[in-house]
């Protein structure tokens, strides 16, 4: 793709990883649209806030006229999603996302760049990975010309303002934890590698309509291991954990107190936590592998077994 005089439109800018993207895009030969609905984002010479509601098609289409790459980072993250049954899931996120497809359908954009996670699948237990497949194949069956699904796992930052980092260590506040299983592993990736990856996503030329990208860091841990390093660094007092059935009802009451009290993130640990398969083939893209700069193991150091 033509980097000159690119468009880009950034949902959710004013989230956690859009509000990253959004300051690595300043100065970047691109013109950025930062969509928000409450929280304005900084303008810079090259970066435009736009106030937005989803559910107003025409405003919708009339923001994007011109726009030639769309990031879709917007999520309306709810507090009892992790916990709801299955069949309850409210699909306010698929309905604004069908909206943005159609606009972007309407003015012709060329590319839509959506984060997922990875986990997302048709048959998952977590409703929010279940949901998030959904959205993958709203956007794989619609007419824009060029989609990306990104899905990360673990996105973690030094300033530990990410909600993975923060929930474990609200978590970890209580004299007692609940120990996640040993046998979980995860595959984290700094949020200035993943930024890299959707600017790669956004200016690449694709040699197919559809690319599919898991997007896991290189280190492996498992979530005891995790723990033990945000214990040792970020917990200053003496903590016990709690595994086994006593550990899991343990994390649900904590979860349900967290979550009643407006922490949200907490709840999303359960999706982390998951262990269930995910599609490890190799992706259509350009790039065999991510060149992966920040390491957990670096910013937390492992603490010996």
């Amino acid at each position: 793709m033509n980097n000159r005089n690119l468009n880009i439109l950034v949902t959710g800018s004013s989230g956690f990883i859009g509000k990253h993207l959004i300051k690595r895009l300043r100065g970047m030969p691109f013109s950025v649209l930062a969509m928000y609905r409450t929280e304005t984002p900084e303008v810079s010479k090259n970066v435009f806030p736009v106030q937005c509601e989803f559910g107003n098609y025409q405003q919708l289409r009339s923001v994007m006229r011109d726009v030639d790459v769309v990031v879709h980072l917007a999520w309306e993250y709810l507090p009892n999603e992790a916990t709801i049954s299955q069949g309850s899931v409210p699909e306010s996120n698929i309905q604004s996302l069908e909206i943005l497809l159609r606009a972007m359908e309407n003015v012709k954009a060329r590319r839509l760049i959506l984060v997922s996670a990875l986990g997302a699948r048709e048959n998952a237990s977590d409703p929010f990975l279940s949901k998030k497949y959904q959205c993958e194949v709203a956007v794989i069956n619609s007419d824009i010309p060029e989609k990306i699904v990104l899905r990360p796992d673990v996105i973690w930052s030094e300033t530990k303002q990410d909600h993975f980092l923060r929930a474990l260590i609200e978590m970890m506040k209580y004299p007692v934890y609940p120990l996640i299983e040993p046998k979980t592993t995860k595959y984290p990736l700094n949020i200035n590698d993943f930024l890299e990856i959707i600017i790669k996503a956004a200016t690449m030329e694709m040699n197919h309509p559809v690319m599919i990208l898991p997007c896991i860091g290189n280190e492996v841990l498992t979530y005891r291991e995790i723990q033990k390093m945000v214990a040792a660094k970020m917990a200053h007092k003496v903590r016990f954990g709690l595994g086994g059935f006593l550990g899991q009802l343990l994390f649900e009451i904590i979860s349900k107190r967290e979550i009643s009290r407006g922490f949200e993130s907490i709840s999303r640990l359960r999706s982390t936590a998951a262990d269930g398969p995910f599609d490890r083939t190799r992706p259509i893209s350009n790039q065999d592998s991510i060149d992966q700069k920040f390491y957990m193991k670096d910013f937390l150091g492992l603490p010996e077994r």
